[in-house]
């Protein structure tokens, strides 16, 4: 079809089991002399077919009718040897390019996925994907090189590229991240006489009270039954990973080092702001709220400032 109606001749590898292939007359053993070839030609079609052994045999179909042999050139050991090769088989060699020539990249050095087994199919998907973007910036990078000579690069080669791009992620470091005394000061308030603020599971509809302080003024309700946490050793719920998209609690000057929820609520100036309240002599009944914002708090009207509201006034005893 490639050659009758586009006019494209074409070469192309195939599986022994192929449909259509025929096995009694292309039936070249596995073990044998490298460089010996078998070459066909079907009239029916006028495609011609070869089998040619090299490290192991290869099946090849081709409607460019060259029935000629040449030689090509391997590296067996610490030498490079001659070998026959048909000129169907070399010239497919020397003009793939697409998914054959990624394949072979990945094959020869390179490839995540060939090269790590996992019993998980979909991490061997990950690591082929993975190969595909290293492949595809190598020749990005060499096409904008040929393209744009006055930018004074240069190109790579693969082995260069994959060591830089290793080297790369070595070395790099985060230009958002907290230095240790940062992170200790952030995290100082998980720890307390009661001992360690872990976070434990909590029914799915439990709400986060840095969330909830949040939404009082900017009537934002998403989020705030995602995900949370409790606290192993207070009734203080929330959330103990980071959100996607972080609330106007979180800018506030004093929970700037601070990541998640459960550290701002935990933090010194998180419980002055979220007061817990001591347990009555009779327990705790059920929906009892176990703590209560300190809603004349400077953290609070600052909270209240930002999304536009006036400060409160607060009396003298809370002042």
């Amino acid at each position: 079809m490639l050659r009758d109606c586009c006019h494209t001749h074409s070469t192309g590898t195939l599986r022994k089991n192929r449909k259509g292939w025929d096995k009694d007359l292309m039936n070249m053993l596995k073990t044998g002399d490298r460089g010996e070839s078998s070459l066909y030609f079907c009239q029916t079609n006028d495609i011609a077919i070869v089998q040619w052994r090299d490290s192991k045999v290869v099946n090849v179909c081709s409607s460019m009718l060259d029935l000629g042999v040449d030689e090509c050139r391997r590296q067996i050991g610490s030498t490079k040897q001659t070998f026959s090769c048909p000129n169907v088989v070399r010239k497919c060699q020397q003009t793939m390019f697409g998914v054959d020539k990624g394949d072979q990249i990945r094959l020869h050095g390179g490839g995540f996925a060939r090269k790590a087994h996992y019993k998980k199919w979909y991490k061997k998907a990950f690591f082929a994907v993975l190969d595909c973007m290293l492949l595809n910036s190598l020749v990005a990078w060499n096409l904008a090189v040929e393209r744009e000579p006055g930018l004074y690069r240069q190109k790579f080669n693969r082995h260069d590229f994959y060591a830089w791009i290793a080297e790369t992620f070595m070395t790099y470091s985060d230009p958002n991240a907290k230095s240790p005394e940062q992170v200790l000061e952030a995290t100082r308030g998980l720890v307390d006489a009661r001992g360690a603020h872990r976070a434990v599971s909590v029914p799915t509809n439990t709400r986060c009270v840095v969330c909830k302080l949040d939404n009082n003024y900017s009537r934002d309700v998403d989020g705030i039954k995602c995900a949370v946490s409790g606290c192993s050793c207070c009734p203080l719920t929330a959330h103990f990973l980071p959100l996607e998209r972080g609330r106007k609690t979180h800018d506030l000057e004093e929970f700037k080092d601070m990541r998640t929820c459960f550290e701002i609520v935990h933090s010194a100036v998180g419980r002055e702001v979220w007061k817990e309240k001591v347990m009555p002599d009779g327990g705790w009944r059920p929906g009892d709220k176990k703590y209560s914002v300190m809603t004349n708090h400077p953290v609070v009207q600052q909270l209240r400032v930002g999304y536009g509201y006036t400060a409160k006034k607060c009396r003298k005893d809370d002042c």
